[in-house]
């Protein structure tokens, strides 16, 4: 996540400000430019942007932004869509008058939006159900049971051909830590899961038809080992998993499957570039050589040492988080350890995302 500042006042801003604190201006971030822009707004409700790199430009609030208030994302004003970019991808949203779901709902797009963001960054694809029936990508956030004291049908958060489904239940962060308790898990955010499921449906997009396919089999195992059996041998076994820490998969639960093993990696790689791109936003330097960059501000791996500068990179920084939490008095927010075996996992899935922008940039 890239640093913000009021384009009026050069106030730093949130990624999730629709107005600045300081000077009162309106805020709202541009999927087009990559930018949080200042806007005027005039009397038929057009935002110009008074940005130096998007001065003048046109937009309108995203619909959500409007009726909700749970979205900051803008719509270019010659755009036929209505939502932003995040919101066009929304399949099913629970019934915000009931309860508290207006509130979970809220929690559950603002992690959903820093995932598009990154995706957008990463230049992986992200077309919706009604641009591509077939490949698109879709979320459904369902309540599920535990939620306003009513009955409700189990949701399993999971991805299926492109259509991933939340519990709408992990935005309690009361129900959230119980089930990391009970699952013995050492993180569970909502960020974590769009970054996994995310990772099940790139796996479907950019490996499962492609070239990379039989490398991919070779470092996580064979997929077509039934997923179903896989995960029911896991859980007859996973209390004595549970105690041994094997360094061929960065989470316990990777070695359920091999989907499973691609999908706890790429949130990984996704959690590690994020967190490397505020660092390096902020100024933060390591003792080894900064990431290298691309014009554009991006991560690449164009130069054969840049996977490596990254996870030494990410070494430094895992820890100083680690320790800056710790002074806080809160648990490690990354309490997992890179081993050799993982470290050509997440390699071998830096190549695969810039492979897909060497193709984007070509196209």
């Amino acid at each position: 996540m890239k640093i913000f500042n009021c384009d009026n006042c050069n106030q730093l801003i949130y990624f999730e400000n629709t107005y600045c604190n300081n000077c009162g201006y309106n805020l709202g971030y541009c999927s087009d430019t990559g930018k949080l822009c200042s806007f005027k707004i005039d009397a038929n409700d057009v935002w110009t942007s008074i940005g130096p790199t998007t001065f003048g430009r046109l937009y309108r609030p995203c619909k959500n932004y409007i009726n909700h208030g749970n979205c900051n994302w803008m719509v270019p004003i010659d755009s036929s869509s209505e939502r932003c970019v995040s919101c066009n991808l929304n399949w099913v949203i629970p019934d915000i008058e009931v309860g508290d779901n207006r509130k979970y709902w809220l929690k559950v797009e603002r992690a959903k939006r820093r995932l598009i963001f990154s995706i957008l960054r990463m230049k992986l694809p992200h077309k919706n159900k009604k641009e591509d029936k077939i490949n698109g990508l879709a979320f459904k956030i369902l309540e599920g049971p535990g939620l306003n004291n009513r009955e409700s049908k189990p949701v399993m958060t999971g991805h299926d051909r492109g259509i991933i489904t939340l519990n709408l239940a992990e935005a309690n962060d009361v129900i959230r830590t119980k089930l990391r308790d009970e699952m013995k898990e050492r993180y569970r955010t909502l960020l974590g899961h769009f970054r996994h499921e995310i990772g099940h449906y790139y796996w479907m997009i950019l490996v499962a038809n492609s070239h990379w396919l039989e490398t991919c089999r070779e470092l996580f195992g064979d997929d077509r080992t039934d997923y179903g059996e896989a995960l029911k041998t896991y859980y007859k076994r996973k209390s004595e998993l549970d105690k041994i820490s094997d360094p061929n998969y960065i989470t316990v639960y990777a070695s359920s499957h091999p989907w499973e093993d691609w999908a706890e990696t790429w949130a990984h790689y996704m959690h590690i570039y994020d967190t490397l791109e505020t660092a390096n936003s902020w100024g933060l330097r390591f003792s080894f050589d900064s990431i290298i960059y691309s014009n554009k501000d991006q991560i690449i791996s164009g130069e054969s040492d840049s996977f490596d500068k990254m996870i030494e990179n990410w070494g430094w920084a895992s820890v100083a988080l680690n320790s800056l939490n710790r002074s806080m008095g809160f648990n490690d927010p990354y309490p997992f350890i890179i081993s050799n075996p993982v470290k050509e996992k997440l390699r071998f899935i830096h190549n695969v995302i810039h492979q897909n922008q060497s193709f984007e940039d070509q196209g």
